[in-house]
């Protein structure tokens, strides 16, 4: 999409989803498990390739801006059919889009007002191309959900991204 098509679009995206997004309350609990469960429940849904699974272990905060993100994204979509939307291979709930054989939660970090869980990505074929994510982790309603996800360094030694700084660049830079 060009740029002046991105900049016409980004007010009528703003005015029309701002006031109307609500958010779906998770479902489950994992305050049982805490973060060690909700990690491997993550990495299910990694190894699986099954991103709808991922939004019940998510904030409803969290879920409010995917909900916006995917909507926004359609309108693109649909204004500009020839030229793939920001988000047209999904949401990123990972670095890369490859679906790994293994994810592997390591030993929470817990901290002022969260805890921080790294998830480990591995191939069978290729065991050298793997990289680790950090989940950040709050309490929720009296769960431990998903935050936010911090993705693996940059190969040229930038900072490290997270899901919420993607999906807020992709339209509001």
């Amino acid at each position: 999409m060009t740029i002046a098509r991105r900049k016409l679009l980004k007010p009528l995206i703003g005015l029309m989803f701002s006031a109307s997004l609500s958010a779906v309350a998770p479902s489950g609990s994992w305050a049982a498990g805490g973060a060690a469960e909700l990690a491997a429940a993550f990495c299910k849904t990694r190894i699986a390739g099954n991103a709808e699974a991922v939004k019940p272990l998510l904030t409803l905060s969290l879920q409010a801006v995917i909900t916006d993100a995917e909507q926004r994204n359609r309108i693109i979509a649909e204004a500009t059919p020839d030229e793939k939307p920001p988000f047209g291979d999904g949401i990123p709930y990972q670095s890369f889009p490859d679906i790994p054989d293994a994810c592997e939660p390591g030993k929470p970090d817990e901290g002022a007002g969260r805890t921080e869980v790294p998830v480990g990505y591995s191939f069978k074929q290729s065991p050298d191309a793997g990289w680790t994510d950090t989940l950040i982790l709050v309490s929720s309603g009296g769960d431990v959900r998903i935050d936010n996800i911090r993705f693996r360094d940059a190969p040229d030694g930038s900072a490290p991204h997270s899901l919420r700084e993607i999906l807020h660049d992709a339209f509001d830079q």
